[in-house]
C-alpha cells in the first residue's frame, strides 16, 4: 500500500481501474491499478536517445474561466512533476485542452499522459544540411538537446559564415492545415540561434514549405542548408 507523501501524492484508490486519475475540477493525483508499472515504463525511458514529451489535460469547463481550467491543468503537471522528478532538462512539458468527454463530471479520468519521440525523429544532420523538428504541437519550444545540436552543426561550418544559409519552414499539412504563417515562425526561432552564433542577417533566406507524413513531428521542422 502506498503511504501518503502530502501534497504532492495524498491518495491511492486500489479499485480504480486505470494507473492515474483525477476528478473534475481537482488537482489531486489519484494512483490506481497499474501506477508502479506505469511509473516504472516512465523511469526506464532512455532519456539518451528519445524525447519524453509529459502531457497535462484539462477540460475547458472545469473551472469558472478558460484561464483557471488551464491553471488546473498546470497544477497537476506540477503536482506530478515534483512526485516524479522530472527536469526541463531531459523532458518537455504541455499542457491541452479538452472537450467533455462521457462521465468525466462524475468519475475519475486519464488527465495525464506522456509521449515518447526518438531522438533521431527530431534532429538529422547530413554534410551541409541539418533538420530540427518541433515536439510539441502549437508551440515554438524546443528542448535544450535541440539547440545544442543546432550549436554543434554550426560550429562545424563556421568557414561558411559569408555564405548565404537557407532555412525552409515546415507547416503540418496533415489535418487541418498549419499556415504557412507557423512555418515562418519556426524558421525565425531557428534564424535567432543563427544569428547569435554570428552570421549576418542578409545572408540568412527564409522560405516556407508543407509535409503530409504520418508522423506528426516530422511536419513541424525547419531545414537549414547553404546550397538551394
Amino acid at each position: 500500500m502506498h503511504q501518503p507523501k502530502g501534497l504532492k501524492w495524498p491518495v491511492f484508490d486500489e479499485d480504480l481501474p486505470m494507473p492515474l486519475a483525477f476528478k473534475w475540477g481537482s488537482d489531486i493525483p489519484i494512483a490506481g491499478q497499474g501506477f508502479d508499472e506505469w511509473v516504472d515504463s516512465l523511469k526506464r525511458i532512455d532519456s539518451s536517445s528519445n524525447f519524453l514529451i509529459f502531457q497535462s489535460h484539462y477540460f475547458r469547463d472545469e473551472a469558472e474561466s478558460i484561464e483557471k481550467s488551464k491553471e488546473l491543468g498546470n497544477r497537476r503537471m506540477a503536482r506530478m512533476i515534483n512526485y516524479l522528478g522530472l527536469t526541463k532538462e531531459k523532458t518537455m512539458f504541455e499542457t491541452i485542452a479538452e472537450d467533455v468527454q462521457a462521465d468525466v463530471r462524475s468519475y475519475p479520468f486519464k488527465a495525464v499522459t506522456y509521449e515518447v519521440i526518438s531522438v533521431e525523429d527530431v534532429l538529422k544532420s547530413s554534410g551541409d544540411t541539418m533538420e530540427v523538428c518541433f515536439p510539441l504541437k502549437d508551440s515554438l519550444s524546443l528542448p535544450h538537446r535541440s539547440f545544442e545540436g543546432v550549436e554543434k552543426w554550426l560550429n562545424q561550418h563556421e568557414d561558411k559564415k559569408s555564405d548565404t544559409i537557407f532555412l525552409t519552414g515546415i507547416a503540418d499539412g496533415t489535418g487541418i492545415s498549419e499556415s504557412a504563417d507557423v512555418a515562418w515562425e519556426r524558421a525565425n526561432v531557428i534564424k535567432e540561434k543563427v544569428m547569435r552564433h554570428g552570421w549576418n542577417d542578409q545572408l540568412i533566406i527564409i522560405n516556407t514549405g508543407q509535409r503530409n507524413q504520418s508522423m506528426p513531428v516530422r511536419n513541424r521542422c525547419v531545414l537549414i542548408y547553404f546550397n538551394e
